[in-house]
């Protein structure tokens, strides 16, 4: 069969990733499989940068947000041959029923988005996944997609906890399947080497739902010998990345803080204005406590590189973090800690995370998980004044004090990693997900 995975607009998000290693499970089963998408010339768009951060190796720069990726799809359809590039397939797996940057552009021009007007020109059949509950933008066009003749269904990642409507009408109307697990294509064997680099990490979008305003307090709490360090995209907008307003938030702290800024940011900075919109990467010492903020991070080939080193090196780090807001994230864990699982280090993640298909993992679980208030140059104050507030961080740093006991006995940490690592190549199969859509589309 010839299965097309099709991201209207491929990016740095978990929703693309998904999609990519979605098609290394087609492929698994015997299928052939592309990671398409559409645009208007045909030819690879400008968001397509592979050489992006290979060019910057070594230089200070800003992140450029998540609506750039770091190489182009398998295929690139002719907006104009659309039809005949569909047709060519038996499936098509659209990776989202929305396109964030596409609907907003379309609402900007009064039209309708690519992918909208696109899937309307196919007879093929095809599918869809819901990554969360909390679709506030579901649109008149969405409906229409899901009432075309060939819309076959849609796969969601578990019974949500919520009544949110537009997710309960999608169940009432169309048909639906649990796809209860992340795929993931795991890079290493059980056995592969494990790093020992005293770090707590996190790697992934720079935001606050993602739980780094936690992070702040571990980054005086971790012994003198260890280091906070984060890499992850950060969204350019007309407020302060949450990248600078983690520093802020360090300063209040007593951290001193330096930026690695590029020649138009020190220029900007000569004429009074101080660059706060974009995330540039950053270090904070605090006698002997040091944070990083390294910028955007990447899968690369077999091992993840840190790309703002002089040299590539890879990176792994013996713990990382990653405590999603319950809002956005039950019973699953994010791509990015597949990632670090995989690359050898030991986890300290959300009890909303936390399922039947997770609980084998052996990680430290945030029991009770809430999220701190966001106002970050404001949160160490209300910590120290608000008992509930400081309960919920003292909750976290004992989750960190547990994963540092684990650290330091490397017999029970090796064996860890290796039980972790075969979970995951077991769990997260990616051809077990493929085989749920295949179902879903001709069952």
């Amino acid at each position: 069969m010839k299965v097309a995975v099709y991201d209207p607009h491929p990016r740095i998000c978990g929703v693309t990733i998904w999609g990519e290693h979605l098609r290394d499970g087609f492929r698994r089963l015997g299928h052939e499989c592309d990671f398409v998408t559409v645009t208007k010339s045909g030819k690879p768009s400008v968001c397509y940068k592979p050489d992006y951060l290979e060019n910057q190796r070594g230089k200070a720069y800003a992140d450029k947000g998540i609506l750039w990726y770091w190489k182009e799809p398998d295929r690139i359809g002719k907006l104009n041959d659309v039809s005949q590039f569909f047709n060519a397939y038996d499936l098509i797996v659209l990776v989202e029923p929305t396109c964030p940057p596409q609907d907003k552009q379309a609402k900007a021009n009064l039209d309708i988005a690519t992918y909208h007007w696109a899937l309307k020109q196919t007879l093929t059949p095809w599918v869809t996944h819901v990554h969360g509950p909390y679709y506030t933008g579901f649109t008149d066009e969405i409906y229409d997609n899901f009432a075309l003749p060939n819309f076959r269904g849609f796969g969601y990642f578990k019974d949500w906890d919520v009544s949110h409507k537009p997710f309960v009408d999608l169940k009432e109307k169309y048909p639906h399947v649990s796809v209860p697990v992340i795929p993931y294509t795991a890079k290493r064997k059980v056995d592969d080497p494990i790093c020992y680099k005293k770090s707590l990490s996190y790697t992934g979008r720079i935001e606050i739902v993602k739980g780094l305003n936690y992070l702040m307090f571990a980054a005086d709490h971790l012994p003198a010998d260890w280091r906070l360090d984060m890499w992850g995209a950060a969204t350019v907008s007309r407020s302060p990345s949450v990248a600078h307003r983690l520093a802020e938030g360090l300063q209040a702290m007593g951290f001193e803080v330096k930026f690695v800024y590029d020649e138009g940011a020190l220029a900007a900075i000569e004429r009074g204005k101080v660059p706060v919109l974009k995330a540039f990467p950053w270090s904070a010492t605090k006698e002997e406590h040091v944070v990083e903020y390294h910028g955007a991070y990447q899968m690369h080939d077999l091992h993840r590189i840190d790309y703002h080193s002089p040299e590539p090196k890879p990176f792994c780090e013996m713990l990382h973090t990653g405590v999603t807001s319950p809002t956005f994230n039950q019973g699953i864990l994010e791509t990015t800690s597949l990632e670090a699982i995989d690359a050898g280090s030991y986890g300290i993640y959300s009890d909303c995370q936390l399922s039947k298909e997770t609980a084998d993992f052996d990680c430290v679980w945030l029991e009770n998980h809430r999220p701190l208030p966001g106002n970050l140059d404001q949160l160490p104050k209300m910590v120290k004044e608000d008992d509930t507030w400081a309960e919920q961080v003292r909750d976290f740093l004992d989750c960190v004090d547990e994963a540092l006991t684990v650290a330091g006995d490397k017999r029970a940490f090796e064996k860890a990693v290796r039980h972790n690592r075969r979970v995951l190549q077991h769990r997260n199969d990616p051809a077990n997900c493929a085989k749920i859509f295949l179902k879903l589309a001709f069952e």
